[in-house]
């Protein structure tokens, strides 16, 4: 199966799309330049929010106001008035360290990992951020967070270690977001590409964007193994994807063009667009970040 172009455009490093169903509207962002997207279906537009730092995610809460986790900080944006303000510090002691991917899990918490800006493993935090705006480390030393999901059932968290090339499972409480039993259940040393973003389905599987690896495929968290693929044409770096639509049936797929060289640009001429496909299976509905502030 492949994906079909939904948005050209020649974001440098595309990521986290997020399908806000009060909207019927895909936020998603472009790292590299600082900005947030918001495309329309419907009408084939994109409108962009220009931010002074870069953005790693975004996460709805409600349908107007996100809250964008930047460089050191946890940034809220009303798309409305454009106005934004603080929220609170992230990782401010770790400098060399910006924020990556995110999500918002089933109980109103914000997740959310970071990064080694100089490429170094190990430096690479996960953390937990409830409703008081409080920073708390969950999981410390990985090689690069990335890719967040929860299982239907509520009960497993699930994270992707790009650089390490694996992904990890957890079990969850909804009730005080604790996660315990960390263990790999897939590992993807020997895949085309590196895992990246992530995204669970209605089923329970992971759908995991490959980075290098022109593609999009679905695994089964029980078995690790690999059940279809995506193919994402002309294009080499596939970064993330989400479930949208009015029926959540759409899976939207983000793509780079950063460090590629004319050759390769020629030869993947659709990098940092947004595409998208119809699969056969649903998402799950949209976890809002609940926050005092």
């Amino acid at each position: 199966m492949k994906a079909t172009l939904e948005l050209k455009t020649q974001a440098i490093l595309g990521e986290g799309p997020v399908w806000d169903d009060s909207i019927q509207k895909l936020y998603w962002i472009d790292i590299r330049s600082n900005q947030v997207n918001r495309y329309d279906p419907i009408s084939k537009q994109n409108e962009s929010w220009d931010l002074d730092q870069m953005v790693g995610c975004i996460v709805p809460k409600n349908s107007e106001i996100i809250v964008c986790a930047l460089q050191d900080q946890l940034l809220e944006l009303n798309t409305s008035t454009y106005k934004t303000r603080t929220l609170a510090p992230l990782e401010k002691h770790l400098p060399d360290n910006r924020a990556n991917d995110g999500k918002a899990d089933p109980g109103g918490r914000l997740w959310v990992g970071t990064l080694h800006l100089p490429g170094e493993k190990g430096h690479s935090n996960l953390y937990r951020i409830g409703e008081d705006l409080e920073e708390e480390l969950q999981v410390s030393g990985l090689g690069m967070s990335n890719g967040l999901g929860w299982s239907p059932e509520n009960d497993k968290m699930y994270l992707v270690d790009t650089m390490n090339e694996i992904i990890l499972q957890f079990d969850y409480s909804i009730v005080d977001g604790t996660i315990t039993n960390r263990k790999t259940i897939i590992d993807l040393k020997d895949a085309e590409g590196s895992p990246d973003g992530m995204c669970v389905d209605a089923e329970g599987m992971l759908w995991i964007a490959f980075y290098g690896g022109k593609r999009v495929s679905r695994y089964d968290p029980s078995t690790g193994k690999e059940l279809s693929a995506i193919e994402v044409p002309g294009v080499l770096n596939v970064t993330c994807c989400s479930f949208g639509g009015r029926d959540l049936d759409t899976l939207y797929i983000t793509t780079a063009s950063q460090d590629m060289s004319e050759d390769d640009l020629k030869k993947y001429p659709e990098s940092g667009s947004l595409f998208s496909v119809k699969p056969g299976v649903k998402g799950l509905p949209l976890n809002r970040f609940s926050y005092n502030a």
